[in-house]
């Protein structure tokens, strides 16, 4: 295996033995080869992919396709049927609540003996101990049976245990989503100052928006399967797309240019983005007003049929940063003489946002028979425009404030 990776898989599968009723796990036993009373499930079929040290892997996939068996065989814990896994360097991870942890031992004795299996002295774990309880800030708690605690302030204690055992790889499994919004913020910053320190990253998480800004690349797994695997923000799309029910044939590859030749009834032929003046640009400066224009073709649906369109921003992490949408907005649409085009206007002002390149992506929906909207044309990331700032800006969107200084006698 090549020194620039740090896991390996190979082949992977997992196959378990479903029996229909209790004899015959029986006469499995006595019978032997000779005859089989199982039915196969690959709960885990012919997975390869590699995560490069200091990269960032964000798994998706519905529940039961797989997912949590994946990690299980990265870690260890659970035995692959096919396939091989190989880890460069020390692993720590964060799986199923209860693993690793004696409900009999209270919080402190729990951390040495973690510590103890991931190969430290107890020295090593007693420099770090302090660390460690203030990062699960559970207070008094680290003395008591962990039995005794509730759900979050286990996830607290196991989590910070695990980031403080200075690992070159570390997994967690949708661990984070029963801790409270402060203490999952401190977690995601802890795991940007492992990603910095060159810790290689897999987690497990059904919040697709954290998937993004997280992970370097994306892995769906799909009924055992692994459907999709690239560029983070494509990848989420792709399983956002399939979420909802949208054809591949209706979303438009990231980055593709107007007007698309598709056999669709509606068409988006022009969309522009203008400034305050009327004109198109590419560059603005955050906070100024401008104008999304965008042509629509009706090429088959009858007249009068209502649609609906929204756009959103992206940044470069492919996060939406803003949008909006003519069904919340409470306007009215509808489509024009078949083989007639409307043009539509949407003026706005930009947010604060931060300097760099944004994205514009874009979808129409059509009323159907059903009463459903369906969705005709979805064109993503298909054009860029820069913004320059006029106040520096730290965080994703900034405000603008008027500070006041009171005098005090």
């Amino acid at each position: 295996m090549s020194s620039d990776i740090a896991i390996k898989v190979s082949g992977l599968g997992k196959c378990y033995h479903l029996y229909d009723a209790p004899r015959h796990r029986l006469l499995q036993i006595l019978f032997g080869k000779k005859r089989q009373f199982f039915r196969e499930y690959w709960a885990l079929s012919d997975v390869s992919f590699d995560v490069r040290k200091g990269e960032t892997i964000g798994i998706i996939g519905r529940n039961g396709a797989g997912k949590s068996t994946l990690l299980q065989m990265l870690c260890g814990t659970l035995h692959p049927t096919a396939g091989t896994v190989q880890v460069n360097g020390r692993l720590a991870a964060l799986l199923e609540l209860g693993a690793g942890f004696n409900p009999e031992f209270t919080g402190r004795e729990n951390v040495f003996l973690s510590g103890a299996l991931h190969g430290l002295s107890n020295a090593q774990i007693q420099e770090r101990f302090d660390d460690i309880a203030a990062f699960a800030d559970i207070g008094g708690f680290i003395d008591q049976a962990v039995k005794t605690y509730s759900t979050g302030m286990f996830v607290r204690l196991a989590f910070a245990v695990q980031v403080h055992l200075d690992p070159d790889v570390f997994v967690i499994d949708e661990a984070l989503a029963v801790g409270d919004q402060r203490f999952v913020q401190k977690c995601y910053r802890k795991l940007e100052e492992l990603k910095s320190r060159g810790t290689s990253l897999l987690f497990v998480s059904h919040d697709t928006t954290a998937i993004k800004m997280l992970s370097d690349r994306a892995v769906w797994i799909h009924d055992g399967k692994l459907r999709k695997i690239g560029d983070a923000s494509t990848v989420v799309d792709a399983y956002r797309n399939w979420a909802d029910g949208i054809s591949e044939s209706i979303a438009a590859p990231a980055g593709t240019s107007l007007p698309i030749d598709k056999q669709a009834d509606l068409a988006v032929n022009k969309v522009s983005l203008l400034t305050s003046e009327g004109r198109e640009s590419s560059t603005f400066i955050h906070g100024e007003s401008v104008t999304l224009s965008i042509d629509i073709q009706n090429r088959g649906l009858p007249v009068g049929i209502p649609i609906r369109l929204g756009f959103s921003a992206r940044n470069n992490r492919g996060v939406e940063i803003f949008g909006s949408n003519t069904f919340d907005s409470q306007v009215v649409l509808e489509t024009p003489e078949p083989g007639a085009s409307m043009t539509l206007k949407a003026d706005f002002r930009l947010p604060l946002l931060a300097a760099g390149v944004y994205t514009m992506s874009l979808n129409v929906d059509a009323l159907n028979s059903e009463g459903n909207y369906e969705a005709e044309v979805m064109l993503v990331d298909f054009f860029s425009f820069h913004i320059d700032e006029r106040v520096k800006v730290y965080t994703l969107i900034g405000v603008d404030v008027n500070f006041k200084v009171g005098q005090y006698a």
